[in-house]
Protein backbone atom coordinates (compact mmCIF):
# COMPACT_ATOMS: atom_id res chain seq x y z
CA UNK A 1 0.00 0.00 0.00
CA UNK A 2 2.67 2.35 1.05
CA UNK A 3 4.31 2.10 -2.53
CA UNK A 4 1.13 2.49 -4.32
CA UNK A 5 0.64 5.77 -2.66
CA UNK A 6 4.47 6.80 -2.88
CA UNK A 7 3.86 5.91 -7.10
CA UNK A 8 0.41 8.04 -7.73
CA UNK A 9 2.23 10.64 -5.39
CA UNK A 10 5.46 10.97 -7.94
CA UNK A 11 2.59 10.83 -10.66
CA UNK A 12 1.02 13.94 -9.26
CA UNK A 13 4.64 15.45 -9.08
CA UNK A 14 6.15 13.93 -12.84
CA UNK A 15 2.64 14.70 -14.55
CA UNK A 16 2.65 18.58 -13.30
CA UNK A 17 6.33 19.03 -14.25
CA UNK A 18 5.16 17.61 -17.67
CA UNK A 19 2.50 20.05 -17.83
CA UNK A 20 4.51 22.50 -16.70
CA UNK A 21 7.44 22.32 -19.30
CA UNK A 22 5.47 20.52 -21.80
CA UNK A 23 2.14 23.00 -22.01
CA UNK A 24 3.18 26.18 -20.65
CA UNK A 25 6.97 26.21 -21.13
CA UNK A 26 7.72 26.90 -17.53
CA UNK A 27 6.88 30.15 -17.26
CA UNK A 28 3.90 32.75 -16.15
CA UNK A 29 0.70 33.43 -18.66
CA UNK A 30 -2.06 34.80 -17.16
CA UNK A 31 -1.94 38.15 -15.09
CA UNK A 32 -2.18 36.34 -11.75
CA UNK A 33 1.04 33.88 -12.46
CA UNK A 34 3.16 37.59 -13.67
CA UNK A 35 1.77 39.06 -10.41
CA UNK A 36 3.08 36.19 -7.46
CA UNK A 37 6.38 35.45 -9.70
CA UNK A 38 7.48 39.21 -9.57
CA UNK A 39 6.44 39.43 -6.15
CA UNK A 40 8.66 35.79 -5.90
CA UNK A 41 11.47 37.31 -6.51
CA UNK A 42 10.84 39.92 -4.97
CA UNK A 43 10.98 38.09 -1.67
CA UNK A 44 13.67 36.24 -2.72
CA UNK A 45 16.12 38.99 -3.11
CA UNK A 46 14.99 39.86 0.52
CA UNK A 47 12.62 43.33 -0.60
CA UNK A 48 8.88 43.42 -0.15
CA UNK A 49 8.35 46.24 -2.49
CA UNK A 50 10.49 47.88 -5.18
CA UNK A 51 11.32 51.35 -6.26
CA UNK A 52 9.59 52.16 -9.57
CA UNK A 53 12.26 52.42 -12.15
CA UNK A 54 12.49 55.31 -14.60
CA UNK A 55 9.89 55.39 -16.59
CA UNK A 56 7.08 53.23 -14.84
CA UNK A 57 5.22 52.67 -17.76
CA UNK A 58 8.38 50.57 -19.47
CA UNK A 59 7.75 48.03 -16.80
CA UNK A 60 4.48 47.32 -15.84
CA UNK A 61 2.83 43.98 -15.89
CA UNK A 62 -0.89 43.74 -15.18
CA UNK A 63 -1.39 42.82 -11.38
CA UNK A 64 1.40 44.54 -10.15
CA UNK A 65 0.54 47.87 -8.20
CA UNK A 66 2.64 50.84 -8.29
CA UNK A 67 1.85 53.11 -4.92
CA UNK A 68 3.50 55.69 -3.50
CA UNK A 69 6.46 54.85 -5.84
CA UNK A 70 6.78 51.30 -5.23
CA UNK A 71 5.89 48.10 -7.19
CA UNK A 72 4.60 45.22 -5.60
CA UNK A 73 1.74 42.13 -6.29
CA UNK A 74 -1.63 43.25 -5.65
CA UNK A 75 -1.99 39.43 -4.16
CA UNK A 76 -1.75 37.92 -0.68
CA UNK A 77 2.03 37.15 0.09
CA UNK A 78 1.15 33.30 0.64
CA UNK A 79 2.26 31.65 -2.14
CA UNK A 80 4.71 34.09 -3.47
CA UNK A 81 6.48 33.47 -0.38
CA UNK A 82 6.38 29.55 -1.14
CA UNK A 83 7.28 30.42 -5.00
CA UNK A 84 10.31 32.37 -3.35
CA UNK A 85 11.79 29.62 -2.87
CA UNK A 86 12.12 27.61 -6.37
CA UNK A 87 13.00 31.33 -7.14
CA UNK A 88 15.93 31.10 -4.66
CA UNK A 89 16.89 27.45 -6.11
CA UNK A 90 16.70 28.78 -9.56
CA UNK A 91 13.28 26.29 -10.21
CA UNK A 92 10.40 28.37 -10.11
CA UNK A 93 8.68 25.85 -11.97
CA UNK A 94 9.01 22.96 -9.75
CA UNK A 95 7.03 24.19 -6.70
CA UNK A 96 3.34 23.57 -8.01
CA UNK A 97 4.53 19.77 -9.29
CA UNK A 98 6.02 19.31 -5.92
CA UNK A 99 2.89 20.61 -3.97
CA UNK A 100 0.47 18.60 -6.47
CA UNK A 101 2.44 15.27 -5.32
CA UNK A 102 2.22 16.50 -1.66
CA UNK A 103 -1.82 16.66 -2.24
CA UNK A 104 -2.28 13.60 -3.66
CA UNK A 105 -0.74 12.42 -0.49
CA UNK A 106 -3.55 14.43 1.57
CA UNK A 107 -6.16 13.10 -0.32
CA UNK A 108 -4.90 9.62 0.66
CA UNK A 109 -4.84 10.52 4.66
CA UNK A 110 -7.93 12.16 4.50
CA UNK A 111 -10.17 10.21 2.97
CA UNK A 112 -7.81 6.90 4.74
CA UNK A 113 -9.07 8.90 8.28
CA UNK A 114 -12.84 9.08 6.84
CA UNK A 115 -13.32 5.33 5.31
CA UNK A 116 -10.47 3.16 4.31
CA UNK A 117 -7.48 2.75 2.46
CA UNK A 118 -8.97 1.33 -1.04
CA UNK A 119 -10.97 4.38 -1.04
CA UNK A 120 -8.19 6.18 -0.18
CA UNK A 121 -5.95 4.86 -2.97
CA UNK A 122 -9.04 5.04 -5.81
CA UNK A 123 -9.62 9.17 -4.55
CA UNK A 124 -5.67 9.53 -4.95
CA UNK A 125 -5.74 8.01 -8.15
CA UNK A 126 -8.85 10.25 -9.10
CA UNK A 127 -6.96 13.31 -8.47
CA UNK A 128 -3.78 11.95 -9.98
CA UNK A 129 -6.29 12.13 -13.33
CA UNK A 130 -7.90 15.31 -12.53
CA UNK A 131 -7.42 17.55 -15.83
CA UNK A 132 -8.38 20.25 -13.97
CA UNK A 133 -5.77 19.47 -11.23
CA UNK A 134 -3.09 18.74 -13.30
CA UNK A 135 -3.33 22.13 -15.29
CA UNK A 136 -2.81 23.51 -11.95
CA UNK A 137 -0.11 21.69 -11.14
CA UNK A 138 1.51 22.89 -14.58
CA UNK A 139 1.11 26.52 -13.56
CA UNK A 140 2.25 29.59 -11.63
CA UNK A 141 -1.04 29.88 -10.13
CA UNK A 142 -1.94 29.95 -6.05
CA UNK A 143 -4.74 27.00 -5.85
CA UNK A 144 -1.96 24.59 -5.46
CA UNK A 145 -0.73 25.52 -2.40
CA UNK A 146 -4.44 26.38 -1.25
CA UNK A 147 -6.01 22.93 -2.12
CA UNK A 148 -2.63 21.53 -0.46
CA UNK A 149 -2.87 23.44 3.34
CA UNK A 150 -6.86 22.71 3.30
CA UNK A 151 -6.83 19.29 2.54
CA UNK A 152 -4.26 18.63 4.95
CA UNK A 153 -5.98 20.62 7.62
CA UNK A 154 -9.48 19.14 6.86
CA UNK A 155 -7.03 15.83 7.83
CA UNK A 156 -5.21 17.09 10.90
CA UNK A 157 -8.74 18.28 12.33
CA UNK A 158 -11.03 15.16 12.70
CA UNK A 159 -7.60 13.64 13.60
CA UNK A 160 -7.93 16.59 16.76
CA UNK A 161 -11.14 15.25 17.35
CA UNK A 162 -10.08 11.04 17.22
CA UNK A 163 -6.94 11.38 19.00
CA UNK A 164 -6.43 10.82 22.34
CA UNK A 165 -6.44 13.82 24.72
CA UNK A 166 -2.04 13.09 25.18
CA UNK A 167 -1.97 13.92 20.85
CA UNK A 168 -4.78 16.48 20.42
CA UNK A 169 -2.64 19.63 20.90
CA UNK A 170 -0.26 18.39 18.36
CA UNK A 171 -2.87 18.22 15.53
CA UNK A 172 -4.27 21.15 17.53
CA UNK A 173 -0.91 23.07 16.28
CA UNK A 174 -1.25 22.12 12.98
CA UNK A 175 -4.56 22.99 12.43
CA UNK A 176 -3.66 26.36 13.29
CA UNK A 177 -0.17 26.58 11.21
CA UNK A 178 -2.42 25.21 8.08
CA UNK A 179 -5.33 27.59 8.38
CA UNK A 180 -3.45 30.37 9.29
CA UNK A 181 -1.24 30.06 6.06
CA UNK A 182 -4.08 29.06 3.63
CA UNK A 183 -5.58 32.62 5.03
CA UNK A 184 -2.16 34.12 3.97
CA UNK A 185 -2.41 32.25 0.46
CA UNK A 186 -6.31 33.02 -0.66
CA UNK A 187 -8.15 34.54 2.64
CA UNK A 188 -11.55 34.24 1.15
CA UNK A 189 -11.51 30.37 0.04
CA UNK A 190 -9.62 29.64 3.54
CA UNK A 191 -12.83 31.55 5.27
CA UNK A 192 -15.40 30.03 3.01
CA UNK A 193 -13.60 26.24 3.53
CA UNK A 194 -13.06 27.31 7.46
CA UNK A 195 -16.58 28.00 8.39
CA UNK A 196 -17.89 24.11 8.63
CA UNK A 197 -15.11 23.20 10.83
CA UNK A 198 -15.54 26.04 12.78
CA UNK A 199 -19.09 25.61 13.31
CA UNK A 200 -18.61 21.94 14.20
CA UNK A 201 -15.89 23.44 16.68
CA UNK A 202 -18.02 25.80 17.93
CA UNK A 203 -20.77 22.83 18.52
CA UNK A 204 -18.22 20.99 20.17
CA UNK A 205 -17.21 23.28 22.63
CA UNK A 206 -20.46 24.67 23.94
CA UNK A 207 -21.57 20.56 24.49
CA UNK A 208 -18.00 19.90 26.25
CA UNK A 209 -16.07 23.26 26.40
CA UNK A 210 -13.43 21.56 29.11
CA UNK A 211 -12.24 18.97 26.53
CA UNK A 212 -11.22 21.01 23.93
CA UNK A 213 -10.59 24.68 24.97
CA UNK A 214 -6.96 24.38 24.92
CA UNK A 215 -6.86 22.65 21.64
CA UNK A 216 -8.80 25.12 20.09
CA UNK A 217 -7.53 27.86 21.84
CA UNK A 218 -4.20 26.92 20.30
CA UNK A 219 -5.01 26.01 16.96
CA UNK A 220 -6.72 30.12 16.64
CA UNK A 221 -3.94 31.79 18.19
CA UNK A 222 -1.55 30.25 15.75
CA UNK A 223 -3.93 30.88 12.57
CA UNK A 224 -4.46 34.17 13.61
CA UNK A 225 -0.27 35.04 14.28
CA UNK A 226 -0.16 33.81 10.80
CA UNK A 227 -2.65 35.65 9.29
CA UNK A 228 -1.50 38.48 10.82
CA UNK A 229 1.05 38.41 8.02
CA UNK A 230 -1.44 39.86 5.45
CA UNK A 231 -2.62 42.91 7.18
CA UNK A 232 1.48 43.20 8.10
CA UNK A 233 1.89 42.83 4.11
CA UNK A 234 -0.58 45.61 3.62
CA UNK A 235 1.17 47.97 6.13
CA UNK A 236 4.59 47.32 4.52
CA UNK A 237 3.54 48.11 0.88
CA UNK A 238 0.87 50.80 1.15
CA UNK A 239 1.26 52.35 4.89
CA UNK A 240 -3.04 50.56 5.60
CA UNK A 241 -3.02 47.28 7.14
CA UNK A 242 -6.85 47.11 6.02
CA UNK A 243 -6.19 48.21 2.75
CA UNK A 244 -7.60 45.89 -0.16
CA UNK A 245 -4.87 46.00 -2.59
CA UNK A 246 -6.99 44.50 -5.75
CA UNK A 247 -8.65 48.12 -5.53
CA UNK A 248 -4.94 49.59 -6.21
CA UNK A 249 -5.68 48.08 -9.64
CA UNK A 250 -9.35 47.95 -10.17
CA UNK A 251 -11.56 50.21 -7.67
CA UNK A 252 -14.69 47.59 -8.11
CA UNK A 253 -12.58 43.99 -7.53
CA UNK A 254 -14.57 43.39 -4.42
CA UNK A 255 -16.62 40.50 -2.91
CA UNK A 256 -20.08 41.89 -2.62
CA UNK A 257 -23.37 42.87 -4.87
CA UNK A 258 -24.50 46.01 -6.41
CA UNK A 259 -23.08 48.49 -9.52
CA UNK A 260 -19.69 49.41 -7.62
CA UNK A 261 -18.92 45.29 -7.52
CA UNK A 262 -17.86 44.32 -10.99
CA UNK A 263 -16.85 46.23 -14.17
CA UNK A 264 -20.20 46.67 -15.10
CA UNK A 265 -21.90 46.06 -11.67
CA UNK A 266 -22.99 42.80 -10.41
CA UNK A 267 -26.46 41.34 -9.58
CA UNK A 268 -28.36 37.94 -9.18
CA UNK A 269 -28.65 37.63 -13.42
CA UNK A 270 -24.95 37.76 -13.79
CA UNK A 271 -24.42 35.62 -10.39
CA UNK A 272 -26.49 32.71 -12.01
CA UNK A 273 -24.50 32.89 -15.77
CA UNK A 274 -21.45 32.34 -13.25
CA UNK A 275 -23.06 29.91 -10.69
CA UNK A 276 -24.47 27.85 -14.03
CA UNK A 277 -21.25 27.82 -16.24
CA UNK A 278 -18.66 27.30 -13.34
CA UNK A 279 -20.51 24.54 -11.90
CA UNK A 280 -21.02 22.47 -15.15
CA UNK A 281 -17.31 23.31 -15.58
CA UNK A 282 -16.65 21.58 -12.21
CA UNK A 283 -18.42 18.89 -12.85
CA UNK A 284 -17.26 17.70 -16.65
CA UNK A 285 -13.12 18.86 -16.00
CA UNK A 286 -12.99 17.80 -12.12
CA UNK A 287 -12.15 13.98 -13.22
CA UNK A 288 -12.66 14.64 -17.25
CA UNK A 289 -15.51 11.52 -16.95
CA UNK A 290 -17.84 11.52 -20.04
CA UNK A 291 -21.32 13.52 -20.08
CA UNK A 292 -23.92 12.14 -21.06
CA UNK A 293 -27.30 14.25 -21.96
CA UNK A 294 -25.89 16.94 -20.24
CA UNK A 295 -25.29 14.77 -17.15
CA UNK A 296 -22.13 14.33 -15.22
CA UNK A 297 -20.83 11.09 -14.67
CA UNK A 298 -18.43 12.29 -12.18
CA UNK A 299 -21.56 13.69 -10.84
CA UNK A 300 -24.08 10.28 -10.57
CA UNK A 301 -20.54 8.16 -9.04
CA UNK A 302 -20.53 11.53 -6.28
CA UNK A 303 -24.23 11.07 -5.70
CA UNK A 304 -24.16 7.59 -5.29
CA UNK A 305 -21.28 8.08 -2.51
CA UNK A 306 -23.52 9.81 -0.61
CA UNK A 307 -27.45 7.69 -1.12
CA UNK A 308 -26.15 3.81 -1.25
CA UNK A 309 -25.68 1.90 1.43
CA UNK A 310 -23.47 2.15 3.66
CA UNK A 311 -24.48 5.25 4.12
CA UNK A 312 -22.43 7.37 6.80
CA UNK A 313 -22.74 10.72 8.29
CA UNK A 314 -19.36 12.03 6.71
CA UNK A 315 -20.50 10.81 2.93
CA UNK A 316 -23.14 13.88 2.70
CA UNK A 317 -20.76 15.90 4.79
CA UNK A 318 -18.13 16.38 2.36
CA UNK A 319 -20.45 18.20 0.17
CA UNK A 320 -20.54 21.06 2.90
CA UNK A 321 -16.66 22.52 1.89
CA UNK A 322 -17.24 22.45 -1.66
CA UNK A 323 -20.82 23.71 -1.11
CA UNK A 324 -19.62 26.14 1.35
CA UNK A 325 -16.80 27.02 -1.59
CA UNK A 326 -19.62 27.82 -4.30
CA UNK A 327 -21.35 30.17 -2.63
CA UNK A 328 -18.83 32.20 -1.20
CA UNK A 329 -17.48 33.01 -4.64
CA UNK A 330 -21.17 33.99 -6.19
CA UNK A 331 -20.18 36.94 -4.24
CA UNK A 332 -17.52 38.05 -6.40
CA UNK A 333 -18.25 39.00 -9.76
CA UNK A 334 -15.74 37.32 -12.03
CA UNK A 335 -16.18 33.78 -13.39
CA UNK A 336 -13.31 31.28 -12.37
CA UNK A 337 -13.90 29.22 -15.86
CA UNK A 338 -11.57 29.25 -18.65
CA UNK A 339 -8.52 27.15 -19.75
CA UNK A 340 -7.51 26.13 -15.97
CA UNK A 341 -11.41 24.70 -15.33
CA UNK A 342 -13.67 26.88 -12.53
CA UNK A 343 -10.07 27.30 -10.55
CA UNK A 344 -12.08 29.42 -7.83
CA UNK A 345 -13.68 26.21 -6.79
CA UNK A 346 -10.28 23.87 -7.08
CA UNK A 347 -10.00 23.44 -3.05
CA UNK A 348 -13.02 21.65 -3.63
CA UNK A 349 -11.99 19.19 -5.73
CA UNK A 350 -10.10 16.77 -3.09
CA UNK A 351 -13.97 16.72 -1.16
CA UNK A 352 -14.96 15.59 -4.68
CA UNK A 353 -12.60 12.96 -5.50
CA UNK A 354 -13.09 11.07 -2.17
CA UNK A 355 -16.91 10.97 -2.77
CA UNK A 356 -16.61 9.54 -6.37
CA UNK A 357 -14.18 7.01 -4.83
CA UNK A 358 -16.88 6.41 -2.14
CA UNK A 359 -19.35 5.86 -4.84
CA UNK A 360 -16.93 3.33 -6.97
CA UNK A 361 -16.50 1.49 -3.76
CA UNK A 362 -20.21 1.10 -2.78
CA UNK A 363 -20.77 0.26 -6.30
CA UNK A 364 -18.35 -2.35 -6.48
CA UNK A 365 -19.68 -3.95 -3.49
CA UNK A 366 -21.97 -6.03 -5.27
CA UNK A 367 -20.18 -9.03 -7.29
CA UNK A 368 -22.22 -8.48 -10.26
CA UNK A 369 -20.99 -5.08 -10.66
CA UNK A 370 -17.20 -5.50 -10.27
CA UNK A 371 -16.07 -5.86 -13.56
CA UNK A 372 -18.64 -3.36 -14.92
CA UNK A 373 -16.48 -0.72 -12.40
CA UNK A 374 -13.07 -2.30 -13.76
CA UNK A 375 -14.09 -1.64 -17.24
CA UNK A 376 -15.76 1.42 -16.85
CA UNK A 377 -12.92 3.15 -14.94
CA UNK A 378 -10.93 1.81 -17.69
CA UNK A 379 -13.11 3.43 -20.25
CA UNK A 380 -13.44 6.84 -18.00
CA UNK A 381 -9.70 7.16 -18.00
CA UNK A 382 -9.14 6.82 -21.83
CA UNK A 383 -12.55 9.26 -22.68
CA UNK A 384 -10.74 11.56 -19.99
CA UNK A 385 -6.66 11.17 -21.61
CA UNK A 386 -8.06 11.35 -25.14
CA UNK A 387 -11.11 13.54 -25.46
CA UNK A 388 -11.03 16.15 -22.54
CA UNK A 389 -7.60 15.78 -20.88
CA UNK A 390 -5.03 16.01 -24.00
CA UNK A 391 -7.85 19.08 -25.65
CA UNK A 392 -7.12 21.19 -22.50
CA UNK A 393 -3.87 20.98 -22.72
CA UNK A 394 -3.44 21.23 -26.55
CA UNK A 395 -5.86 24.75 -25.82
CA UNK A 396 -3.09 26.06 -23.04
CA UNK A 397 -0.41 25.62 -24.75
CA UNK A 398 1.41 29.06 -25.76
CA UNK A 399 -1.54 30.89 -23.55
CA UNK A 400 -1.65 34.26 -24.71
CA UNK A 401 0.97 33.57 -27.23
CA UNK A 402 3.92 33.60 -24.34
CA UNK A 403 6.68 31.36 -24.13
CA UNK A 404 10.15 30.96 -23.76
CA UNK A 405 11.09 31.96 -27.54
CA UNK A 406 11.38 35.64 -27.83
CA UNK A 407 13.92 34.84 -24.45
CA UNK A 408 15.74 32.34 -26.68
CA UNK A 409 16.07 34.52 -29.49
CA UNK A 410 17.72 37.39 -27.42
CA UNK A 411 20.00 34.58 -26.30
CA UNK A 412 20.84 32.56 -28.83
CA UNK A 413 21.67 35.86 -30.83
CA UNK A 414 24.12 36.79 -28.32
CA UNK A 415 23.28 39.61 -26.55
CA UNK A 416 24.84 40.43 -23.32
CA UNK A 417 24.68 43.69 -20.96
CA UNK A 418 22.30 44.96 -22.83
CA UNK A 419 19.21 46.95 -22.40
CA UNK A 420 16.42 44.75 -25.05
CA UNK A 421 13.24 47.81 -26.05
CA UNK A 422 10.99 45.37 -26.79
CA UNK A 423 7.77 46.42 -29.46
CA UNK A 424 4.33 45.80 -27.44
CA UNK A 425 0.87 46.91 -28.51
CA UNK A 426 -0.70 44.77 -25.61
CA UNK A 427 0.86 43.71 -22.21
CA UNK A 428 1.38 39.97 -23.76
CA UNK A 429 3.62 40.96 -26.09
CA UNK A 430 6.15 42.30 -23.19
CA UNK A 431 5.17 40.02 -20.70
CA UNK A 432 7.37 37.36 -23.36
CA UNK A 433 9.89 38.77 -21.69
CA UNK A 434 9.77 39.96 -18.62
CA UNK A 435 9.30 36.93 -16.83
CA UNK A 436 13.11 36.94 -16.96
CA UNK A 437 13.76 40.07 -15.30
CA UNK A 438 15.03 40.06 -11.71
CA UNK A 439 13.87 41.62 -9.06
CA UNK A 440 17.34 44.17 -9.21
CA UNK A 441 17.64 45.13 -12.55
CA UNK A 442 21.10 46.89 -12.03
CA UNK A 443 22.14 42.77 -11.58
CA UNK A 444 20.98 41.76 -14.94
CA UNK A 445 22.42 40.70 -17.79
CA UNK A 446 19.70 41.68 -20.08
CA UNK A 447 17.22 44.27 -18.98
CA UNK A 448 13.81 43.90 -21.36
CA UNK A 449 12.00 47.11 -21.37
CA UNK A 450 9.09 48.02 -23.51
CA UNK A 451 9.76 50.57 -26.14
CA UNK A 452 7.18 53.58 -25.57
CA UNK A 453 9.32 56.08 -27.25
CA UNK A 454 12.61 57.90 -27.59
CA UNK A 455 11.65 60.29 -24.13
CA UNK A 456 10.68 56.29 -21.87
CA UNK A 457 13.91 54.68 -23.61
CA UNK A 458 16.42 57.69 -22.95
CA UNK A 459 15.49 57.15 -19.09
CA UNK A 460 16.00 54.13 -19.21
CA UNK A 461 19.78 54.67 -20.87
CA UNK A 462 20.77 56.60 -18.40
CA UNK A 463 19.59 55.18 -15.09
CA UNK A 464 21.34 51.54 -16.76
CA UNK A 465 24.25 53.21 -18.48
CA UNK A 466 26.92 51.59 -20.47
CA UNK A 467 24.57 48.77 -22.06
CA UNK A 468 24.08 47.98 -25.70
CA UNK A 469 21.26 49.04 -27.23
CA UNK A 470 18.51 46.55 -28.66
CA UNK A 471 15.12 46.46 -30.17
CA UNK A 472 13.14 43.57 -30.35
CA UNK A 473 9.82 43.74 -32.51
CA UNK A 474 8.23 40.14 -32.64
CA UNK A 475 5.85 40.91 -35.90
CA UNK A 476 8.71 42.17 -38.15
CA UNK A 477 11.82 40.20 -39.47
CA UNK A 478 14.63 39.94 -38.40
CA UNK A 479 12.75 40.96 -34.83
CA UNK A 480 15.90 41.80 -33.16
CA UNK A 481 18.00 44.88 -33.97
CA UNK A 482 21.21 46.63 -32.11
CA UNK A 483 21.26 50.26 -32.03
CA UNK A 484 24.46 51.15 -33.12
CA UNK A 485 26.04 54.35 -31.05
Amino acid sequence: MKLKVFVLCLAGVLIGAAVSWGVFDAVPHLEDEHAYFFQAKLFASGQVTRALQPSASSFSLPFVVEYNGRQFSKYTPGFSLVLALGVLLRLPWIINPLLAGAGIFAVFLLARELFDEKTALLAAALGVISPMYMLLAGSLLSHTLSLVLLTFFAWSFIRLHRAQPSERMRYAVLCGLLMGFSIVTRPWTAAAVGVPFVAYALVRFFRTPRLFFKPYLAALLLALVLAALVPLYNFITTGDPLLNTYTLIWEYDRVGFGPEFGPSGYDLQKLWINLKGDFSDLLSFNLGWPVISGISLSAIFILLGIILPERKKMDACLLIPPAALIAAYTAYWASSGGIYGPRYYAEALPFLWILAARGVMKFAQYPVNKWIIRVALLVFTLWNIVMVTRPAFDNARDLYNINRDPVSLVEQAGVQHAIVFVASDYWTDYASLAWDNPANLAKADIIYARDIGLVANGKIMAAFPGRDIYHLNLDNPPYLTREHP
